[in-house]
């Protein structure tokens, strides 16, 4: 009943990702997916995103990816093949059919609210380690 009274819809964790890539989806066609991003995304996966977006501006070269790790490709994939599938507790996998590999994503809850604070995106820990020891030898070699 208190449903109808307030308006208020019970946000779960398939609906706060399915949400978050309706979103997601218009701000990057805009060029603008930095408030999306800070409004979905746990602190911890802020601070992943910086240092696997990397760019090293003294050589002018990418340290880390050049694909969008939400969708696991360059190209933004379409909501109407996205499927938002719970694994188990906070634990969900993102399908698009047939398009593109599976992500799974982990949900935290940070502020009352849910989070990405994790994704098993194509090589995401590899890639993580490979930017932070790319700066460590940068700044030792300076040193």
């Amino acid at each position: 009943m208190l449903f109808f009274v307030c308006g208020c819809e019970k946000q779960d964790g398939a609906s706060t990702i399915y949400n978050f890539y309706k979103e997601y989806t218009v701000a990057c066609n805009d060029g603008k997916p930095d408030d999306i991003l800070k409004r979905y995304c746990s602190k911890k996966m802020l601070a992943d995103l910086d240092i696997l977006y990397s760019f090293d501006s003294e050589e002018s070269v990418i340290v880390g990816i050049d694909y969008d790790i939400f969708f696991n490709a360059q190209d933004i994939l379409p909501l109407e093949n996205l499927k938002v599938l719970k694994i188990e507790n906070n634990l969900y996998s993102v399908i698009w059919d047939g398009v593109a590999k599976p992500i799974k994503i982990k949900l935290v809850k940070e502020d009352g609210k849910f989070k990405i604070d994790e994704l098993d995106s194509y090589n995401f820990e590899q890639v993580k380690k490979y930017v932070e020891d790319y700066w460590k030898n940068k700044k030792s070699i300076k040193s």
